[in-house]
């Protein structure tokens, strides 16, 4: 019951249908909106728009472990945090259309990727990053700020 009684709350909230198949490419605005709906709903309290941000990114993450993708490449990504955010441009390519990931190492426990062409609020990323971090069992943080440039920057970083 709980399920349907937040989807009618989801529909309320997005004013738009739901009707999206698994291979629709769905604009990003509405992507963000129905996760910033999602965090919402389930928010015990009022959130500020970073936080919200913040939220929708780990949630993203979440789901996008319940995929045929990920199915495939989760358990590959578990092994070696940083050559996975390393190659994470070969992922991202296909799962965020139009957004350009670009990876530099810092060290062996730090990787910098920087988005451009990116719709996504920054805290989304960050939040996402940050998610990856826990599912791969690592304790770390990831640090976003945008450049000059409008580039996207999150610098994660992670204790072995």
């Amino acid at each position: 019951m709980r399920g349907e009684k937040i989807l009618y709350e989801l529909l309320g909230r997005y004013q738009k249908p739901l009707d999206f198949q698994d291979d629709d490419d769905v604009p990003v605005a509405d992507e963000v909106a129905i996760l910033e709906c999602i965090v919402d709903i389930d928010s015990p309290k009022k959130l500020s728009p970073e936080e919200r941000a913040l939220l929708a990114g780990r949630l993203h993450f979440k789901n996008f472990t319940s995929t045929q993708s990920w199915k495939i490449l989760g358990p590959l990504l578990r092994r070696n945090m940083r050559t996975v955010l390393m190659q994470s441009r070969h992922i991202a390519n296909r799962v965020f259309k139009g957004v350009i990931f670009m990876a530099e190492g810092v060290n062996s426990t730090t990787v910098r990727i920087k988005l451009t062409n990116n719709d996504y609020p920054l805290e989304h990323f960050q939040g996402f990053f940050e998610e990856w971090l826990i599912y791969s069992g690592f304790v770390g943080a990831v640090e976003a700020h945008i450049d000059p440039d409008n580039v996207y920057v999150y610098t994660i970083t992670w204790r072995e």
